[in-house]
């Protein structure tokens, strides 16, 4: 059984002690009900090649890569934010199609950022997902949805760096699967010996953390 089909057997396992007008509360079917709205910031560092600083308005700061623009064209927008005064104000939004996005409130520049995030938008997400579902149902359903959306930024990273096209790439993450198959296992069965439904949060949170750290590997190397 894999990874996915193992946390959402433990999530059934937890449902089934609760009452249908528990689960009436549904969570958003996807994390973009929490993301996609955007983050407001600002940009406080532009490095070329390709590194950029964004501290948020709620107070976390983003520094990683960008990508699908030109740093001409950053450079532009930097100096003339430089001779205005004004602060470069942008919104961060994540979704599942587009991953980290960045779009410039005044005009029409917008780029990714597709390098490791350490306050990664999916977090924020996830507890304000927790904050509003706080059952024990509700907060297994809050991590399905942040273990989808590392998934995605999984195959994503995977995708950058050349997917089945680069055939050591392919080989190495055939490798990984195999390797989280058998983590997930291992997880289930240690878990699964614990009262308590606190346990099943662990294991959905030591789950999710596997596919998190193979994709902040891969991200990696996309600045490296």
């Amino acid at each position: 059984m894999n990874n996915k089909k193992r946390l959402l057997a433990t999530l059934v396992s937890v449902l089934v002690l609760h009452s249908p007008s528990v689960l009436a509360k549904d969570v958003p079917a996807t994390i973009d009900a929490f993301t996609a709205q955007g983050y407001p910031g600002e940009i406080v560092a532009l490095y070329d090649p390709g590194f950029i600083t964004i501290t948020l308005d709620r107070g976390e700061t983003i520094d990683t890569t960008y990508g699908d623009i030109d740093f001409d064209i950053l450079y532009e927008w930097e100096q003339q934010a430089k001779a205005s005064g004004k602060p470069r104000r942008v919104m961060v939004h994540y979704t599942l199609a587009d991953g980290v996005t960045v779009k410039d409130v005044n005009s029409d520049i917008g780029f990714s950022l597709n390098g490791v995030i350490e306050e990664h938008p999916i977090d924020m997400a996830m507890s304000a997902c927790t904050e509003q579902f706080s059952t024990t149902v509700g907060m297994h359903e809050c991590s399905a949805l942040a273990y989808h959306a590392w998934d995605r930024e999984l195959n994503r990273a995977y995708a950058a760096l050349g997917g089945s096209n680069n055939p050591e790439l392919k080989a190495a993450q055939i490798a990984w699967i195999a390797f989280r198959d058998k983590q997930t296992e291992y997880l289930a069965a240690h878990y699964g010996k614990m009262q308590g439904s606190i346990w099943g949060l662990i294991y959905g949170e030591k789950v999710n953390d596997i596919t998190r750290q193979q994709t902040e590997a891969l991200q990696s190397m996309l600045s490296w």
